[in-house]
């Protein structure tokens, strides 16, 4: 029979009674185990019998403890110990905990502890799981990278921790050179797993701790002396060579000295960085002159050891010499490295590959040994600067007289050459070529002169300006150069050919002595300077007809050319020389012209006439080749007005002319008659224009005071008398015509009645009727006459009124 077990809680032990409702407990504390859990487990039967057995399993997240025993339901158990016969028992019982044990998974509720009671009535309580733990036996991870005893000019290192038992990281931290506090939770700074971490300067150690929410504790120590960083380059108390300083790290200072051995001091700390010197290094350049670039540094002395504070050095020959000091410090492990050099566009030697902190002092120049440069006493290029080198001439020539009046001699003459890459005609500074054209090293004429010269036959086929430089070594490297860069002008193109204008395409002319018209030729360096033309009346170059140079493109030319077919070609020759080939062939043929036969007479036939007459002048032109070549009529009076009186052209060429009105005199017509083909003819005949009589009188109501007759309008009265007068004393009279001295006859009306006879002064009442018309006919001893006119309005006269007597 089964019986329901009741759980008594007595502090620190667990009742187990085989009846009803039962519960186990062990009395331990809870929270995470990490070693070993020891436990009391408290069997009791209260029913009247007897405990036969105290029993209890675990169960390690599905491994099951015991693996053999007492077998029920289902599993086997193990024995908490004795306790036949007994109505109650505490039995101890220790849960191992580790790998392998009775507690091996890690983490929550891993690990589950059952019990079980059997009583002498075998009655058998059921099961009771009475714990469950949780478990985390492992200690954290921890540690960072990059540990060394080599310096460094810049380090970092990187944090890894983690936790494997699964509580969780409570506690992570760092220090530098000071270990953390024994319960890793004071001191130095928390970090998370990744962190990086710059290693400050100096030498350092570094300690790292980690803690585990089971109270599992790691630590990390680096050991002392496993991270060194060194950012400052040693740096120079002194430099010195030969006594003369230089200072910080601007050398002014040149050495001179004419030989024998060069004496270096220095000095230098590395307070800051404080790796320490290493060694100091002495470098040394020979001068290149101009062009930095050339120079090769060598450390010469590239092991001095630290505690030595000078050196010496001879230069290998005379000239001119740089001398740079190094000082490296220990920090030797960076995987790249400062470069710290003499020229701050380069690194000398294999310092660019070395991967040590290192500053310099210098360079500084020393002078040893010859000083004087060599002396240029002439350079000049064949063709010289208003000369080119052309096609049949494609060659320049340099030449040069050089000497040196130093203690050396002669080493090197180098020719160099700049082309005009940009085509602006300006040297510029990247156009010199990288290197010599040509060097001279022997065959001086003697050790120290030469006189000499170098074709350079590279010049390629162009149109380019270049310049040639010289430069002069001598075997102490003193080196002089050219004061100004030699000017050569090349074009080895021939221009192209001309393109003809007119006369082209087989037209027909009429003139002999034709105006040849061309394109001018463009685009050569060397500009053209002239133009040749060649005619001939059959398509070759045989008995030339015309063969003549121009400098302009047109030939207006100076020679006959028969009637027929005629052909010719130009060609250009530029500034240079060089002659182009010819044009494509320009045809044409010559049909003469004959020339106009200009004619003209006067209606009248006399050609003069007063001014009130009409004079005309009839085209009487005539053409060899028919009236119908007579293109164009030209009118002119010449030596008046500034242009042509009357043009006429086709088809109405042969024009007459009417002359306009215009002031009496005796002119000059001149007719002009023109051809098709431009040819023209003039012919010229003098016409008179004469002044013509001009009859004219006045008016007065008392035969004293005269006056513009029409003025009297409504002023006279009809049946006044009206008094009228033709005198040159006037300032209206009647002006004979041109070659008359006088008027015979004169005919006055009025209204159309005539009175007062051939008198120059008559009168005449004023009819009774409205509007009067005057009128005065004179003609003078030529016969020439005119007649003048005048109209009055007279006013109606007052009645009179007369007094009557009434006796």
């Amino acid at each position: 029979m089964r019986f329901l077990f009741f759980l008594l809680f007595v502090t620190g032990v667990i009742f187990l009674l085989p009846q009803e409702a039962s519960a186990l407990l062990c009395s331990v504390e809870t929270g995470w185990k990490v070693t070993n859990i020891p436990c009391d487990i408290k069997y009791t039967d209260s029913g009247g019998g007897t405990l036969a057995k105290c029993l209890y399993r675990v169960d390690n997240n599905g491994t099951l403890f015991p693996t053999s025993g007492d077998w029920y339901e289902g599993h086997y158990w193990a024995s908490a110990g004795t306790c036949s016969g007994l109505n109650e028992k505490t039995l101890p019982i220790t849960l191992t905990v580790g790998a392998g044990l009775n507690c091996a998974a890690q983490g929550q509720n891993m690990c589950k502890l059952f019990a079980k009671a059997i009583d002498n009535p075998n009655n058998e309580q059921l099961e009771k799981e009475i714990n469950n733990f949780e478990v985390d036996y492992t200690k954290p991870t921890v540690s960072a990278n990059n540990q060394s005893s080599q310096w460094f000019t810049s380090r970092q290192t990187t944090l890894s921790v983690s936790d494997v038992g699964g509580s969780n990281l409570v506690e992570k931290r760092w220090n530098w050179n000071t270990d953390l506090g024994a319960l890793c939770n004071t001191g130095g700074t928390t970090f998370d797993n990744g962190a990086v971490l710059p290693v400050p300067v100096g030498s350092n150690r570094l300690y790292l701790c980690a803690v585990d929410g089971a109270g599992n504790q790691q630590r990390w120590d680096s050991g002392a002396n496993q991270y060194r960083v060194d950012n400052s380059a040693p740096k120079f108390t002194a430099f010195n060579i030969n006594g003369v300083s230089c200072e910080d790290d601007f050398c002014p200072g040149t050495v001179t000295a004419q030989g024998g051995t060069l004496t270096f001091a220095f000095k230098a700390i590395d307070n800051a960085g404080a790796s320490g010197l290493k060694r100091y290094e002495l470098w040394r350049a020979r001068d290149a002159a101009e062009n930095s670039g050339k120079w090769v540094w060598e450390p010469i002395q590239p092991n001095i050891l630290p505690a030595t504070t000078s050196t010496t050095d001879t230069p290998p020959s005379d000239g001119t010499w740089w001398y740079g000091m190094h000082a490296v410090d220990n920090t030797t492990g960076d995987s790249t490295g400062n470069c710290i050099t003499e020229a701050a566009t380069f690194c000398p030697g294999g310092v660019q590959s070395d991967n040590e902190t290192r500053t310099v002092r210098g360079p500084m120049k020393v002078m040893y040994g010859d000083q004087i440069p060599p002396t240029i006493d002439s350079f000049s290029t064949v063709p010289g600067p208003t000369s080119w080198v052309k096609i049949s001439s494609p060659n320049a020539i340099i030449k040069w007289d050089v000497y040196d009046s130093g203690t050396g001699t002669l080493n090197r003459i180098e020719i160099w050459r700049a082309r005009d890459n940009s085509g602006d005609q300006i040297l510029q500074q990247g156009e010199w070529n990288s290197s010599a054209l040509f060097t001279k090293t022997s065959g001086f004429d003697g050790p120290s002169a030469d006189i000499d010269q170098y074709t350079d036959t590279t010049l390629p086929v162009e149109e380019r300006i270049y310049w040639y430089g010289i430069h002069v070594v001598d075997n102490a490297n003193n080196t002089t150069v050219e004061n100004a860069p030699a000017k050569v002008r090349v074009d080895k193109i021939a221009p192209g050919a001309p393109t003809l204008v007119s006369p082209i395409n087989n037209i027909t002319i009429t003139n002999s002595k034709p105006t040849f018209d061309w394109n001018d030729v463009t685009g050569d360096l060397s500009g053209i300077s002239s133009y040749n033309i060649r005619v001939n009346n059959t398509p070759n170059f045989n008995n030339l007809e015309i063969d003549t140079d121009r400098s302009t493109s047109f030939y207006a030319s100076d020679v006959s050319l028969g009637e027929g077919n005629q052909y010719w070609w130009v060609r250009a020759t530029d500034g240079a020389g060089n002659q182009g080939g010819d044009s494509i062939r320009g045809d044409f043929q010559i049909d003469l012209n004959q020339p106009p036969n200009a004619s003209f007479n006067c209606s009248p036939g006399s050609c003069t006439v007063f001014n009130t007459e009409t004079l005309t002048f009839n085209n009487n032109s005539t053409d060899p080749d028919g009236s119908g070549d007579i293109s164009k009529s030209e009118w002119d009076i010449l030596s008046w007005g500034t242009a042509p009186d009357a043009t006429c052209t086709s088809p109405n060429a042969l024009c007459d002319h009417t002359l306009q009105p215009i002031t009496p005199n005796t002119y000059t017509m001149q007719l002009k008659a023109q051809d098709a083909a431009g040819t023209s003819d003039t012919d010229t005949k003098s016409f008179t224009v004469k002044r013509d009589i001009v009859a004219g009188f006045m008016c007065s109501l008392d035969n004293v005071n005269f006056v513009a007759c029409t003025s009297l309008s409504g002023q006279i009265s009809q049946e006044e008398v009206l008094y009228l007068k033709d005198s040159s004393s006037l300032s209206e009279y009647t002006v004979v015509s041109q070659g008359a001295s006088s008027v015979n006859t004169r005919t006055w009306k009025i209204n159309g009645s005539i009175f007062g006879g051939n008198s120059s002064n008559p009168s005449t009442p004023i009819p009774t009727q409205g509007t009067i018309t005057l009128e005065l006919t004179a003609q003078d001893n030529q016969g020439r006459s005119d007649t003048q006119t005048h109209t009055l309005n007279p006013q109606v006269p007052f009645p009179e009124f007369q007094e009557i007597s009434p006796f």
